[in-house]
């Protein structure tokens, strides 16, 4: 039902944004979602399920999960980041760079949920994840539309990203300490 719903949030979503925004702005991100799409999988590297599945796991297990994605994160974020005039240069469009910059640096943090989403599903936290599922989506859409709204263009694509990231954080953690 949650991921129903968080479907829903954003296509509801894309739908009015789109209406604040012109195709080119869409385009301008689309450019770099592949890319970003390819470094996101990398980043996970199954470490989140090697927690979920392992039989028997120490929370030193766990621990050093944590810490190898977070490095794997910010060299993946430091790779693209470096890559970002390449980017640039391949679609001939240089606020690319500016765009890759920002949604890499997306990278470690939203690399930081994975081993806490991992403990909710071992632990077969239903609710919380439901809610780590939709309320971050619902909280992205209202920036999106607030940014598309002022007139963003763009980046209030970005700035769904960024607060759908930012918020799933929060969240998270304010799980982990109920």
């Amino acid at each position: 039902i949650s991921q129903g719903c968080r479907a829903v949030i954003k296509l509801a979503g894309q739908i009015v944004i789109a209406r604040l925004l012109v195709p080119a702005d869409y385009g301008l991100v689309a450019m770099v979602a592949p890319i970003l799409s390819l470094v996101y999988l990398m980043g996970e590297l199954g470490l989140g399920q090697a927690v979920i599945f392992e039989p028997e796991i120490t929370p030193r297990d766990v621990s050093a999960l944590f810490w190898f994605g977070l490095l794997l994160n910010t060299a993946l974020a430091g790779s693209l980041a470096l890559l970002s005039p390449a980017i640039a240069w391949l679609y001939h469009e240089p606020r690319t760079i500016r765009v890759t910059l920002v949604l890499a640096a997306l990278l470690p943090v939203s690399g930081l949920a994975v081993q806490p989403m991992a403990l909710l599903t071992r632990h077969m936290r239903f609710v919380a994840l439901a809610v780590l599922d939709v309320v971050p989506s619902g909280l992205a859409l209202l920036v999106g539309l607030a940014a598309a709204w002022y007139g963003w263009a763009y980046w209030s694509l970005i700035a769904f990203a960024i607060a759908e990231t930012l918020a799933g954080v929060a969240i998270w953690t304010l799980v982990a300490v109920l």
